[in-house]
């Protein structure tokens, strides 16, 4: 989440991400009809989930689109929203109610995308997550029901070799109550070793870290918010050496850790950016 939206798709594009044309967020009224959210994205596609930079650009809009954006944005700018997919919110919630504790039921958000054949509806389906919400984190599951609009051929080709997301990571140093409710978000138990848990989902890996662990995964310190905080993610990329030369072709500062390029937060929208030599 950004102040700037023009600025944060500034810097992704200078990362080397095809972005896609910004696109504007729409809530239903209760008669069903759409109404402006007051915020809008730009995303970069991957073939395995996406980057998204989003900011409030009517804050005089009612929504909780605006509410939430606005809130976080003006905490600072950053991971605040971590969107876990999933192929049906109807068997997520079937899985959180079996929960003691309540949960917010799904809710439906709404953006425009533009498309050979004119404006579509791109719609999506959202189930937060409070327990594992927070001051600076709201975390969801998310069914896109318009997959097909935005994960497109074209829109999935990025001059820096970009394939997948290959990771998310949140700092908090609380393993073992934290561990326990990602545990029940997802329905599977994680590994852990020297200050980290790691989610093995379908196509990508959620990890928790001590901020000890994330020093020594980011190599540099990771800003000081509320904990549990969202401090990064990283991104495969078919050539890590050709995606170096293109950052630095771009004067992109960057450091190598752990085999991966690191992006500082300045320079990333807020959270640290890694890229990765595909896996597979």
């Amino acid at each position: 989440m950004v102040r700037d939206l023009s600025h944060a798709a500034g810097q992704l594009t200078a990362l080397g991400f095809n972005l896609t044309a910004r696109s504007y967020h729409t809530v239903p009224n209760p008669d069903g009809s759409l109404r402006p959210a007051g915020t809008a994205n730009h995303c970069a596609m991957l073939q395995r989930g996406y980057l998204e930079v989003i900011a409030v650009t009517d804050p005089s809009a009612e929504s909780f689109s605006r509410n939430e954006i606005g809130g976080f944005a003006a905490r600072f700018e950053g991971l605040h929203l971590l969107a876990i997919g999933t192929a049906s919110a109807g068997e997520v919630e079937a899985r959180l109610n079996m929960w003691a504790e309540p949960f917010v039921a799904a809710r439906s958000l709404h953006r425009k995308v533009d498309t050979p054949d004119g404006p579509r509806d791109a719609s999506f389906r959202l189930i937060i997550v409070p327990q594992l919400s927070g001051s600076d984190i709201t975390f969801f599951f998310i069914e896109h029901q318009t997959a097909e609009l935005l994960w497109t051929p074209e829109s999935m080709v990025h001059p820096n070799g970009a394939t997948g997301l290959l990771e998310l990571i949140v700092v908090d140093n609380n393993l073992e109550t934290t561990g326990l409710l990602y545990e029940k978000a997802f329905g599977i138990g994680p590994t852990e070793g020297d200050g980290i848990l790691s989610f093995a989902l379908d196509r990508s890996r959620f990890l928790v870290l001590t901020e000890m662990a994330a020093l020594r995964h980011f190599g540099a310190p990771v800003p000081t918010h509320d904990l549990p905080h969202c401090a990064g993610q990283a991104v495969e990329v078919a050539d890590l050496s050709m995606t170096a030369a293109l950052l630095t072709s771009k004067a992109v500062p960057f450091t190598r850790a752990g085999g991966r390029l690191t992006i500082a937060p300045e320079f990333a929208g807020g959270a640290f950016l890694q890229f990765a030599e595909a896996e597979i």
